[in-house]
């Protein structure tokens, strides 16, 4: 792909994180990371560089970026050469696949805003709200059909969401997307004694503005059958590519980042392990990091999860609970600090 940050698209319709990639010293580590994925990312359509400029596109954009190298990472042949639709084929072990990326859009312009939204606010979100917006995003999907495609027919199908619609949003509605698509919601309290309490809640639908109902339990709907998983990360985000921009050296030397992750534990499941460190060449994270494949129990055709290392985390509802593949430190939220040095 040619020149990414040769800019093509009129001033005003840039987008402000495009700007700071452009002219920002704090991300020239996500800038140069960027260019060095673009140079091997095909592009299919003939936009994918107005629209990764631009504010209607730029997130969805970086999130197919963001896909590109984690099946790269995971050792899949990719093959974007013969089709426009869906957005990735790829294969390993002569096991073959189709993936569709999907977004949930920003509903603000605010770009730059701190994370103010309380705990009890994000609880009253995932609740309602945030389900909503999944099940819009991945309903148009649905709609599409695309494994009626030539090129899709008999493979597993898997759609990856991303939420942008808020300021650090994605950090918090994964627990709204695991509900929405099982059906099931999950409350954990702690007894006197230290013991984990766990509380299962059947939802049946979500409630929109208007009246009218939304059913939850995506993998019930007629014809998700054709869909065997939905993949999202809460850290796929302009932040993880700086990170690993500078685990690759790229750095300007007066720039340093403090990365606090919250990560799972499996020893104590209520209490996260925090990771706080300095990123340079020595860390270790992985664009594989943060991942989540929510399986669908009735897929037509189901997902080797052999083929995935274990920095990828599963999830399956079995006979009603929800079991998780997870490996101890799974990261599940992550914040930059940036520090310009003087």
């Amino acid at each position: 792909m040619k020149d990414i940050f040769k800019v093509i698209i009129e001033e005003g319709n840039i987008h402000p994180f495009f700007n700071q990639l452009l002219s920002n010293d704090s991300f020239y580590s996500a800038k140069q990371v960027i260019l060095e994925i673009s140079k091997e990312f095909q592009d299919i359509d003939g936009n994918f560089i107005k629209e990764f400029q631009s504010k209607n596109g730029f997130d969805a954009r970086l999130w197919e970026l963001y896909l590109y190298a984690f099946l790269k990472e995971q050792n899949f042949i990719i093959d974007r050469q013969h089709q426009h639709s869906p957005d990735f084929l790829f294969e390993k072990d002569s096991k073959h696949f189709a993936l569709e990326a999907v977004t949930i859009n920003r509903k603000h312009n605010d770009y730059f805003s701190p994370n103010t939204i309380s705990p009890k606010e994000i609880i009253k979100l995932n609740k309602n709200d945030m389900p909503l917006r999944f099940a819009s995003a991945l309903t148009s999907k649905l709609n599409k059909k695309y494994w009626n495609l030539p090129h899709v027919k008999g493979k597993p199908f898997i759609l990856a969401v991303a939420d942008f619609s808020e300021n650090f949003s994605m950090s918090y509605s994964a627990n709204a997307l695991s509900d929405y698509l099982y059906g099931y919601r999950y409350d954990y309290s702690i007894d006197t004694i230290g013991n984990i309490i766990v509380d299962k809640e059947t939802i049946d639908c979500y409630r929109k503005k208007s009246g009218s109902v939304v059913s939850a339990n995506f993998f019930d709907i007629p014809g998700t059958e054709n869909i065997s998983a939905i993949i999202s990360s809460p850290i796929a985000t302009l932040s993880k590519f700086n990170r690993i921009g500078m685990q690759h050296g790229y750095y300007k030397n007066n720039i340093k980042i403090l990365c606090t992750m919250s990560c799972y534990n499996n020893t104590k499941v209520a209490t996260p392990i925090i990771k706080q460190y300095f990123v340079d060449t020595t860390s270790t994270e992985t664009w594989s990091d943060g991942i989540t494949m929510y399986l669908n129990p009735k897929a037509k055709y189901k997902i080797p999860i052999k083929l995935f290392n274990d920095d990828v985390s599963f999830i399956i509802s079995v006979n009603g609970d929800i079991k998780y593949k997870t490996k101890n430190g799974h990261p599940f939220n992550a914040n930059n600090v940036i520090l310009n040095i003087k």
